[in-house]
C-alpha cells in the first residue's frame, strides 16, 4: 500500500503555511530594472549593476520559495510521524533498552569508531514506501529527512538576506567591491557591507530597519550555525540521530559536553528565522529601494 500523509499532518502544514510562512511582497523590486510607461522608479543605469541586480532578484524569489517548501515539508513529515506514533501506526525508536546506556552522553571517540561498522543507508525510495522506519544510527528516516530540509532552508534564508545586500548595493550605483584578483565580490547582509551605503539610503525611514536587522542577534545565531555546518562541526541534533557527546573523555584534559538539539527546537528555528529576520528584511529592503 503506498504511503500517504495523515490528513491532520497535512492540515498542520497548511496552518503553518498561512500562519508562519506567509509569502513576502516583491512589489516594485523589478521596477528598478524594467522600463514601462507607468514606471516612476529611477532605473539602474549601469548595465553590469542592472544584470547583477536582476540575478539577485531572481535568486531571491527562488530562495524564498525553496525555504517555504522545505520548512513546510519538514513540518508535514514531523507531524505525520508524531500522529502515527500516537496511533500505533509507526514504530518508536528502539535503542539498547538500557536506560542508563541510552541516556548517557557518548564519548566522541567511541562514536567515531562505531561509525566505521555501521550498516549502509536504505534506498531513498523507502521515503515513499515506509518513511517512518528506523534506520542505521538511531534515526527515524522521515525525521532525518526533515532535519535536512530544515538545515537546507536556513542556508537559503541566509543566502536570501545576502541577495538583499546585493540589490541595495546595485541601487546605490556604487561599483561592486572586488577581491585581490580583481574579481567582483558580492556584498553580504552585514553591517560592514551595508555601511558604505549610508550616504545613499540614510534619509529613507526603512534604512534604519535594514541596519538593525543586519546586526540582529538571530541572524548572528543562524550564521554561526551555518558556519559550523560548513567549516567546523554542525550542532548535534536529535533529528539527525545524534545525542549528547563528550569530548576529551579519553585524555587527561578537561571534558567538554555538547548537548544535542531536540527535534522541537530544531524545527522552531525555521519559522523563527523566517518571521523575525527574513520577512522583515525583505520588506525593509523593499521600502528602502522602491519609491512609493
Amino acid at each position: 500500500m503506498p504511503f500517504t500523509l495523515d490528513s491532520e499532518a497535512l492540515a498542520v502544514a497548511s496552518r503553518e503555511e498561512h500562519e508562519r510562512f506567509r509569502p513576502p511582497s516583491f512589489e516594485g523590486f523589478s521596477d528598478l530594472v524594467f522600463a514601462y510607461p507607468e514606471n516612476r522608479q529611477q532605473l539602474i543605469v549601469d548595465e553590469t549593476l542592472a544584470r547583477v541586480y536582476v540575478d539577485a532578484l531572481l535568486d531571491l524569489h527562488a530562495l524564498v520559495d525553496e525555504y517555504r517548501f522545505e520548512a513546510l515539508l519538514a513540518a508535514a513529515l514531523l507531524s505525520d510521524y508524531r500522529r502515527k506514533l500516537d496511533h500505533g501506526e509507526a514504530e518508536p525508536l528502539k535503542l539498547s533498552g538500557d536506560p542508563r546506556m541510552d541516556q548517557m552522553p557518548w564519548p566522541a571517540e567511541t562514536v567515531v569508531v562505531m561509525r566505521r561498522y555501521a550498516r549502509d543507508l536504505p534506498s531513498p525510495s523507502i521515503l515513499f514506501e515506509n518513511p517512518h522506519r528506523q534506520i542505521v544510527g538511531g534515526r527515524i528516516f522521515s525525521r532525518w529527512v526533515a532535519g535536512q530540509m530544515i538545515d537546507s532552508a536556513l542556508y537559503r534564508g541566509v543566502a536570501a538576506c545576502d541577495r538583499l545586500a546585493i540589490m541595495l548595493h546595485c541601487r546605490s550605483e556604487k561599483p561592486l567591491p572586488q577581491n585581490a584578483k580583481g574579481e567582483l565580490r558580492a556584498p553580504s547582509f552585514r553591517r560592514d557591507d551595508l555601511k558604505p551605503l549610508e550616504r545613499y539610503f540614510g534619509s529613507r525611514p526603512a534604512w534604519a530597519d535594514v541596519r538593525e536587522l543586519a546586526v540582529h542577534h538571530f541572524l548572528a545565531f543562524v550564521k554561526e550555525e551555518r558556519n559550523g555546518f560548513t567549516h567546523h562541526r554542525r550542532r548535534p541534533s536529535e533529528l539527525h540521530g545524534e545525542k549528547d557527546i563528550v569530548y576529551g573523555s579519553s585524555s587527561e584534559g578537561p571534558e567538554a559536553l555538547v548537548s544535542a538539539m531536540d527535534a522541537g527546537t530544531h524545527y522552531a528555528i525555521a519559522p523563527a528565522f523566517y518571521n523575525e529576520l527574513l520577512l522583515p528584511a525583505i520588506e525593509a529592503t523593499r521600502l528602502t529601494l522602491v519609491d512609493t
